[in-house]
């Protein structure tokens, strides 16, 4: 009998203790309100703005790694129209074989075509992600959102990413707000852009675009591989070290 009601006060101190937890946790935003005031209201909605914006951060690491990944083994291209199959890669061609001579008729690839691929492949996929929405199920605070809206810039060895996504948030006298993120990502695209634009020149013009001799003038910064996969020509670029290697083909 007196093991049984030892461990019958046991629950009882457990339950109790759970309850006051479970109140501690509902009401600490008011318990930390009572205590710091307006700034308490302030540290509560600037940390859920915090969160909000690490989301919008994650999601164009995410996202635009994603996109840019594909768009460097498909010759600037998410989705290809005029390619060659390699090795389970859709490499598009970026120059078109002129019938009984060894030069090619450009497409060539501006920073600005680049720039409008990631803008109309990721503006959608990156809201979506946010889903904004989302937060709105807290109660504790009012929210107000504003219109969504993405663009890249390909800088010389990076790609800035900005999003403008105001958002209010509301709780009793207060309130606080975000207009959005920016995020860069470590992409040497316009390097490696100007280099595919050396390439195409050279084969537009003479059909016969030395590699070795390219990679020596460029002292090694810009590293070009030439293959020749009959009848075409694929070039894979890179940049000093790092990982991103673009390639594209010449139509054969």
């Amino acid at each position: 009998m007196k093991k049984r009601g030892q461990v019958t006060t046991f629950m009882i101190v457990g339950l109790v203790l759970l309850i006051i937890f479970v109140l501690i946790f509902f009401l600490r935003d008011s318990l930390f309100e009572s205590i710091r005031g307006v700034e308490g209201t302030k540290m509560i909605l600037s940390s859920q703005l915090e969160e909000i914006n690490h989301k919008m951060d994650d999601c164009i690491t995410k996202q635009s790694t994603e996109v840019l990944n594909l768009m460097a083994k498909q010759g600037g291209s998410v989705s290809p129209v005029n390619y060659r199959s390699y090795y389970g890669d859709k490499i598009s061609y970026l120059c078109f074989n002129i019938p009984d001579t060894k030069k090619c008729v450009s497409d060539g690839l501006s920073i600005t075509e680049l720039q409008n691929e990631l803008n109309n492949n990721l503006k959608d996929v990156i809201k979506n992600c946010i889903n904004i929405d989302s937060f709105r199920d807290d109660r504790r605070y009012e929210m107000d959102i504003g219109d969504f809206n993405f663009n890249s810039i390909i800088l010389e060895k990076t790609v800035l990413f900005n999003i403008s996504y105001p958002v209010t948030l509301k709780r009793k006298d207060v309130e606080l707000n975000s207009l959005g993120v920016s995020k860069t990502i470590n992409v040497p695209l316009a390097k490696i852009q100007q280099t595919v634009l050396d390439i195409l020149n050279t084969e537009s013009q003479t059909g016969d675009f030395d590699n070795v001799m390219y990679t020596l003038s460029k002292r090694n910064e810009i590293k070009v591989i030439k293959k020749r996969p009959s009848p075409d020509k694929i070039f894979i670029i890179t940049y000093q070290d790092n990982p991103y290697q673009f390639q594209f083909a010449i139509k054969g």
